[in-house]
């Protein structure tokens, strides 16, 4: 797969992602209280087809794709979860829930994710081994919606683990 057939798809999804985002943030969720956050990753992953779908905790998701030949597993991660925090913007996409926001970027990591995970069931026939793509709920609380994602079983198997976190100069 060339540098360009990659831009392309992503460039097929962008604007996709960037709705799914500012859904997100217009409907943040505090900390173990994601539950229509989780309900849209769910019913956008089960759109795309090709993954395996399941909800490890009340309010996590995880999706596997599982390639056309044997191979590692690889996880990506993103957060969910909003922080209680007054937004004060005014673009057309702003918090809906009073005192909550995304402030943190997980609005955009979920989206990114989505995107990933959308461009990778296109290319399942080129994957080999096994792509996770983990939806971790409560990220700001300790000890935190991870501890009960790996306690659930979503790392068994893993060889490695991806994340990301957005950043603004």
């Amino acid at each position: 797969m060339t540098n360009e057939e990659i831009k392309r798809l992503v460039d097929e999804v962008k604007e996709e992602v960037v709705g799914w985002r500012r859904h997100l943030h217009a409907h943040p969720e505090l900390s173990f209280q994601e539950e229509k956050t989780a309900q849209f990753v769910y019913e956008k992953l089960q759109s795309f087809g090709n993954l395996e779908l399941s909800r490890p905790t009340k309010t996590s998701v995880m999706a596997r794709l599982i390639g056309e030949k044997p191979g590692r597993v690889v996880a990506i991660r993103a957060d969910m979860d909003a922080l209680p925090i007054q937004e004060e913007n005014d673009f057309e996409f702003v918090s809906k829930n009073p005192g909550v926001m995304h402030a943190c970027g997980h609005d955009g990591h979920t989206a990114m994710l989505l995107g990933t995970a959308k461009i990778l069931t296109r290319l399942r026939d080129r994957i080999q081994g096994e792509v996770r793509f983990l939806f971790q709920h409560a990220e700001e609380l300790y000890p935190g919606g991870a501890e009960e994602m790996v306690q659930a079983g979503v790392l068994e198997g893993v060889d490695v683990v991806i994340g990301t976190h957005l950043w603004c100069p």
